[in-house]
């Protein structure tokens, strides 16, 4: 209370391989009070278990299922799991299945074909399909 905030930086550059070393060199060196960071699954992984080892609370912006199950005590995601950001898509996708397959003729749009396989490699654009 009372003092400013300090905030430490390090790009992993998206490689899981450089999360772990910055997540320990921001406990152990910088003494660091709370770890923002992780925008991906695979850099949030390997961090989430040494913090947690350590008791430091770790907030990833990564969406993946496996940060936060199973549950630890010091992890914590603020985006929707990949789980959730998936479901209105797969519904989607199974509404449209049943309603059965549609051609694009089903749909009101007449599909041109080409005549021979040499007007559709043709130079000229009037006869190109």
């Amino acid at each position: 209370m009372g003092r400013k905030d300090e905030w430490v930086h390090y790009d992993d550059g998206i490689k899981a391989s450089k999360a772990n070393p910055f997540a320990k060199r921001l406990i152990e060196d910088d003494k660091v009070d709370v770890i923002l960071g992780a925008t991906m699954t695979g850099g949030t992984l390997p961090a989430a278990g040494l913090t947690d080892m350590a008791g430091m609370p770790f907030i990833s912006m990564a969406a993946g299922v496996a940060i936060i199950e199973p549950v630890k005590s010091c992890v914590f995601k603020v985006a929707p799991t990949d789980r959730v950001a998936a479901e209105p898509g797969f519904a989607e996708m199974k509404k449209r299945r049943q309603r059965g397959p549609r051609s694009a003729w089903s749909r009101g749009t007449r599909m041109q074909r080409c005549p021979s396989p040499v007007s559709a490699t043709s130079s000229n654009p009037a006869t190109r399909c």
